[in-house]
Parts: structure tokens; sequence; C-alpha cells
């Protein structure tokens, strides 16, 4: 297994050092536009030099009505033999090229990726290629193949990462725009209806008697149906769609904080970097992020009441360089990370975590409550894990 840090180069020296020829080159194929582009070439320094600033520099065209090439890269066989009948099918500038080169026989082998032809490594040498040396090559090619295979699937890894990204950060806006319907809807059409309900019953209050047991009960609901549109509906609003969050998040946190305050006492902690950067007048801190760890911690407060029967949690926030960590830790029951199962609120917080970019961990055990961390960067852009170094033109 090759080492992960070996570059290309490398690789290719060690190639050609094994199978004992002149030169190895590896090049990637272009079906749509008929042509190959040179990656890179093992040869001497000398002869290095004087092939990349020549034939082996630009990408390559393919001349309609070739055999050897097309077997090569549309059946996906190898050729081994005279090169010279490979140089005649380039363009006539890198076919005259190539062929001063000296090199004039070798073996192509095509290199494929998932049952396609995804380019081709070739050993060049001076004379005719030996059974022995054609053997040797065998060896290389599989050390190439699995080289360019590692870094097929690093780079799938990374379409896959970022596509999650692109559907996390889908599915967070989705989630927003029909949290912010459905606070307008409340805040507007239900409140109006409650309120000409309200209206309904102080109207039928005053056509019974005031001092009758029916003025009575309707004084009741009326009061309850005004609490219940003036707070519930209200505060209810406010968790939906926070505008606070526009401004900063200290405020939207503590108000959410609030609304826990009849079954849970909750204790917040900030460090003087975290109140700076979510300044009102001057906020660093990005809305997208904000709103996300919003939206964590009201998750992480709700299954702390719901699941941990808690009744005390503790909120940090803390900025170390250009990310902010919140964490939210509980004295609820806990559980066996192990018997964890992943919930829906659980896969929303991962989700709005990783749309801007950010970590989240959860560590809980029985009768010792649970915490949940997440690490975002001050910034609204995602940043992915280091991904591993690219062939030119992969």
């Amino acid at each position: 297994m090759r080492d992960k840090k070996l570059p290309l180069h490398a690789v290719l020296r060690l190639a050609r050092d094994a199978a004992g020829v002149a030169a190895v080159h590896i090049v990637r194929y272009d079906p749509w536009g008929q042509r190959i582009v040179p990656l890179m070439l093992a040869a001497s320094a000398e002869v290095n030099g004087k092939m990349t600033t020549g034939a082996f520099s630009h990408a390559i065209r393919l001349m309609p009505g070739g055999t050897a090439l097309t077997s090569i890269y549309h059946d996906g066989r190898p050729y081994c033999g005279s090169l010279d009948v490979v140089w005649r099918e380039l363009d006539s500038f890198t076919a005259s090229l190539a062929q001063d080169s000296g090199w004039h026989h070798g073996l192509v082998v095509p290199i494929t990726m998932e049952g396609l032809v995804w380019g081709s490594v070739s050993f060049y040498h001076e004379r005719p290629l030996t059974l022995e040396q054609v053997d040797r090559c065998r060896m290389a090619i599989l050390l190439i193949q699995n080289y360019v295979t590692e870094l097929g699937n690093a780079r799938n890894a990374r379409r896959l990462q970022r596509a999650a990204l692109r559907i996390g950060a889908g599915i967070a806006q989705a989630e927003d725009k029909l949290r912010r319907e459905i606070a307008e809807e409340l805040h507007g059409t239900v409140q109006t209806k409650l309120l000409m309900v309200w209206h309904e019953l102080k109207r039928c209050q005053e056509s019974v008697a005031p001092d009758g047991d029916m003025a009575q009960r309707l004084g009741r609901l009326g009061a309850s149906l005004e609490a219940i549109r003036e707070d519930d509906v209200r505060r209810l609003s406010h968790r939906l769609n926070p505008g606070m969050i526009r401004i900063a998040l200290r405020p939207a946190i503590r108000h959410l904080v609030s609304c826990f305050g009849s079954c849970m006492d909750v204790d917040i902690e900030e460090d003087p970097e975290y109140i700076r950067c979510d300044s009102a007048l001057d906020n660093q801190i990005p809305e997208p992020v904000r709103l996300a760890v919003y939206r964590v911690v009201e998750e992480s407060l709700l299954n702390a009441v719901r699941h941990g029967k808690a009744v005390r949690s503790l909120i940090q926030f803390t900025v170390n360089g250009d990310h902010l960590t919140v964490s939210v830790k509980d004295e609820g029951h806990g559980f066996q990370d192990h018997r964890r199962e992943r919930g829906m609120g659980m896969e929303l917080m991962e989700t709005r975590v990783r749309a801007v970019g950010g970590t989240l961990h959860v560590t809980s055990a029985p009768n010792e409550g649970t915490t949940i961390r997440i690490r975002v960067p001050l910034s609204s852009t995602p940043r992915p894990s280091e991904a591993p170094p690219q062939l030119v033109g992969f």
C-alpha cells in the first residue's frame, strides 16, 4: 500500500525504475474533447526539461480514424510495440516532437475508473521491451492504478461531502422558511381571528346580567383567550421566527431561555470575546451561524426537558480564534451513547451545523446528564475537512 503522502512524481519514478524503462508518462483522457491531457512525465532531468516544454506540455488532440489510440481509449485495450504507430495518430506538431524523443518502443495501458477509461500510463524505451520488462511493468501498473483509484475515491468523498452540505443547507433553509410562514400566520391571521373572538365574547358578556354566573364565566373565558393571544401565540411566533437573531445572538438566546423558566433553570456563561463578537453594532458572527446556534440550543433544551427530565442546564459560549464553541449541558437522566437512537431533532441539529461548516458532538451517560457541543466557524462558508492533493486535470 503506498504512502498517502507520496507525490505522483515519486510514484512514477518508482514505476520507471521498477520497469527498467527510459520514461513513464501518465495522461488524462478527455472523451468529449477527443484529446489527452498530460499530467506528469518521469524521465531523466535532461529529457524532462526538453519534453515538458514540447510535446508533453499541452493537451494533445487525437486525430480521427486512428486505430491504436482508439483501441486504448475507446475499447480499454493496452498497446505494446512500436510507438511510431501511436505518434502518427497524434496531431502533426505533437507527432514530430514525440518522434524526436528517441522513444520508439513501449507499452501503453489504459487506467480505468468505475468501468470507464480515465487515462493511461505509458512506458517509453529506446529499444523493444523484453518479456522481463513487460512483467515488471505489470507491478508498476498496479501501483499507479491504486494511486489513481485512491485519488478517485477521495474525489468522490469530497463530492459527497459538498453535496451533503448543499442538501443540509437546503433542508435548513426550507425549515426556516416554513417557520417564518407559520410565525407570520400566527402573528397575523391567527392573532386577528382570536381578537375577533375576544371582541364577540365581550359583546356577549355585555348582553347578560353583569352580576350573573354567565357574565363571570364569559369574563374568565375572555381573559383566558386574551392570555393565549398575547402570551402563548406571541411567544410561539417569536420562537418560530426569532427576529432578534438579525441583530445579535445573545438577546435571542436570553429570550429563548426565558421560555423554559417554568420547567427548568438555565444558566448562561459567556466569555468576553464572544460578547465582543456578538455586538449589536458590529456583529462578527454571520446571521446563518447565529441562527444555526440558536436552533441547536433550542433543540438541546427541548430534549433536556422532554427526554432527560432535567431541571437544570448550563449554556456556555466561547470564542477561540475564528471559531465559536457552544455547549449545552443538562443534569437529566442521560443515556448510553451506543444505544442512542438518532431522532429527527438530532438529525436536524447535525444538518444545521454541517451547513455552516461546523461540527457537533454528543456525550452522555446514565444519571450523568447530556452535553451537546458544537464548534462553528465565524463565517457562513462551509469548510470541509482538508482534502488530499489532486492530480492536475483530475
